[in-house]
């Protein structure tokens, strides 16, 4: 999946993180991949969880079709919490992966 939506789908590049969306008729598949230069595999899975709850508090307003795949980089581990989500939320709304009017399951 993660070599087809790098050749095939767009590019959406932020501060902490670069988003890849490939639209496609099947249900949505989220990928989400951190690069060796972040040191050991506690530095790499802190990343990972950090994306993957920020994606998961947009959950209710992403599309239903498609492919995502979110690539850390090296900011993702210091960055607050907060500045994270609104990237992946502002990255998501360039793609056109999220819904309109939908309302956030924290607000």
């Amino acid at each position: 999946m993660f070599s087809r939506v790098y050749r095939e789908g767009r590019r959406f590049p932020g501060t902490n993180l670069v988003l890849y969306v490939r639209p496609t008729e099947q249900l949505r598949r989220v990928g989400i991949t951190v690069g060796r230069r972040f040191g050991g595999a506690v530095s790499r899975n802190r990343a990972k969880r950090r994306l993957r709850e920020a994606l998961r508090r947009l959950e209710g307003r992403l599309r239903d079709r498609g492919d995502i795949v979110l690539v850390a980089r090296p900011q993702t581990l210091t960055a607050p919490f907060v500045e994270i989500v609104s990237e992946i939320e502002a990255l998501c709304g360039a793609g056109g992966i999220l819904t309109e009017g939908a309302i956030d399951a924290d607000g």
